[in-house]
C-alpha cells in the first residue's frame, strides 16, 4: 500500500534534483497561470473597484484574509496584480511570512517552490517578505523568536510612504487541513494580535488605514494543506484546461474596502476574522463559527 508518507518521501528526493529546480523555475509562470483560472475572483474586482483611484503618501492598503494552503499565494499576487492595474500609488506590498519557509525548514519540494517559483513571482509585483518566527517555528522547529526584529521592520514599514501589506492572521495552514473523519477544520483564532498593534503604529505615523478582507475557499483543492503538493482535483483540472474547459476550484470573496483606525479596548484582530469568516461556507469558518454564532444569541 503506498501511503502519504512514502509519497512524501518520494517527491522530496526528486525535489532535491538540479533537473527539478530548473524545472520548477520554468513551469512556475504557467502553473499560476493555471492555478489563477481555476479560482473564481468575480467578487475581487467589484471591491477594488471602490477604492480610491489614487492612493496618497500616508494611504496604507491592507489585504487581510484566512489562510488554506500555499496556493494562497495565487491571491496574493491576484490581489496586488489587479489593485495596481486599477489604483495608482501602490508601492511596495509586505507580507509577513513564517521564517521556516524563508529558511527552507518545510522539506525539499516546499523549499524549491518557493525560491525557484513563488518568490520570484512575488518579487516581479512588488511584494517583500517579512520573516516571522511563529508558534509553529518555535514548537516545531526551534528557532528562537525575533519580536523585537519584526517590531523594527514594521516601523519601517509604517514610516514608508505609499506602502501595503497582505496578512494571513491565523499563521498557519491547519485551517485547509481535515480531521479523520475528512471534515475541514477551517479558520484558526488569531493568536497574535498582529492588525491591532499596525493599527497602533499607523495611528503615530498618520497614516490612513484601508482593509481589503478577502475569505478564500478552495485552494487547499489547488496544493494540499498536508502534503503541499498539487492535489488529484488541480491535475485533472489542468487536463481540463489543456482541451478549452475550465472548472473553479478555489473562491475569493470579498467585502467592500474598509476604513480602520485604532481605538483602544477594540479587537480589530477578532472583529475582522470574525468578519472574514461570514463570507466563508459555514463549515470552514472553523474557531469563529461558534463565536459568530454566540454573537448572533448575545444580539438577539
Amino acid at each position: 500500500m503506498v501511503t502519504t508518507e512514502i509519497v512524501s518521501e518520494v517527491v522530496d528526493k526528486i525535489a532535491k534534483q538540479e533537473l527539478t529546480r530548473r524545472i520548477v523555475n520554468t513551469t512556475t509562470p504557467h502553473l499560476i497561470r493555471a492555478g489563477t483560472k481555476m479560482t473564481d475572483f468575480e467578487d475581487l474586482d467589484s471591491s477594488i473597484s471602490k477604492l480610491p483611484s489614487s492612493l496618497s503618501p500616508t494611504d496604507m492598503l491592507i489585504y487581510i484574509a484566512n489562510h488554506k494552503s500555499y496556493a494562497d499565494l495565487l491571491v496574493i499576487l491576484e490581489s496586488v496584480s489587479r489593485t495596481r492595474r486599477a489604483v495608482s500609488g501602490l508601492g511596495n506590498v509586505y507580507l509577513p511570512l513564517s521564517a521556516s519557509v524563508e529558511g527552507g525548514q518545510h522539506g525539499p519540494l516546499v523549499e524549491v517552490l518557493y525560491r525557484e517559483g513563488g518568490k520570484p513571482a512575488m518579487l516581479d509585483q512588488g511584494i517583500h517578505t517579512i520573516n516571522i518566527v511563529t508558534e509553529n517555528d518555535r514548537k516545531v522547529r526551534g528557532l528562537e523568536s525575533n519580536d523585537q526584529q519584526q517590531r523594527r521592520e514594521l516601523d519601517s514599514i509604517i514610516v514608508e510612504p505609499h506602502s501595503a501589506m497582505f496578512l494571513f492572521p491565523e499563521a498557519t495552514l491547519e485551517g485547509g487541513r481535515y480531521y479523520d473523519d475528512g471534515r475541514v477544520k477551517g479558520m484558526q483564532r488569531v493568536k497574535k494580535r498582529i492588525l491591532g498593534l499596525i493599527l497602533l503604529k499607523a495611528q503615530k505615523a498618520n497614516r490612513n488605514i484601508t482593509l481589503l478582507q478577502l475569505g478564500i475557499t478552495g485552494t487547499n483543492h489547488l496544493l494540499s494543506a498536508e502534503s503541499n503538493f498539487l492535489t488529484p482535483e488541480s491535475f485533472l483540472g489542468l487536463l481540463k484546461q489543456q482541451v478549452g474547459r475550465n472548472q473553479y476550484l478555489a473562491k475569493v470573496k470579498a467585502r467592500e474596502p474598509l476604513q480602520l483606525s485604532y481605538e483602544k479596548g477594540f479587537d480589530a484582530d477578532e472583529y475582522v476574522m470574525s468578519s472574514i469568516a461570514e463570507l466563508l461556507p459555514e463549515e470552514e469558518r472553523g474557531f469563529y463559527r461558534e463565536k459568530n454564532k454566540e454573537k448572533e444569541l448575545q444580539a438577539a
